[in-house]
């Protein structure tokens, strides 16, 4: 039960910040990481369980997610890997923004986060260092960002835009 209505809430100041990818979030990440490693984490001892996910935590930290480099690291601390391994990797980069995009949709909805303008509306935002005159021409309320056109953008779409970086 809320202790305020739903027109209060949507006008509260939002207390907590954007989530961004965190110590759980990259644990998460290790987790599945194991298994692109052919790794079976229920036949490992907790320590050793922490160990491997430890030191995989440690790759994924200094990584951009390119499998062939990830499976350099991967071989550096002695993991075993292959070409199969490596194209598991590459996908990680995937899996690391689905993990995010859901902790940004359970706190939109958690904290009643919904979009201030409309699309149509002209905005200023920062695009590569520089403030730009531009215009919402979508809105992902699922994750709380806008789709914003400006003059130099070629192409349909436009730049994403959190909310909360928009300027009026």
């Amino acid at each position: 039960m809320n202790l305020f209505d739903e027109e209060t809430m949507k006008n509260l100041v939002i207390a907590t910040k954007r989530p961004s990818f965190d110590d759980g979030m990259y644990h998460k990440l290790a987790i599945i990481a194991a298994g692109c490693l052919n790794i079976d984490l229920s036949e490992e001892d907790e320590e050793e369980k922490e160990s491997i996910l430890t030191t995989i935590k440690k790759v994924l930290y200094n990584n951009e997610y390119d499998g062939y480099q990830l499976g350099k690291d991967f071989d550096y601390y002695g993991f075993e890997i292959d070409a199969s391994i490596v194209s598991e990797l590459d996908c990680l980069h995937v899996v690391k923004n689905n993990i995010l995009n859901e902790a940004i949709e359970a706190w939109v909805i958690s904290n009643y986060i919904e979009p201030k303008l409309r699309i149509g509306d002209k905005v200023k935002c920062e695009i590569k260092g520089k403030l730009t005159d531009g215009e919402i021409v979508d809105i992902n309320i699922k994750r709380a960002y806008y789709i914003v056109k400006t003059i130099d953008y070629v192409g349909n779409g436009g730049y994403i835009i959190k909310y909360e970086d928009i300027k009026l």
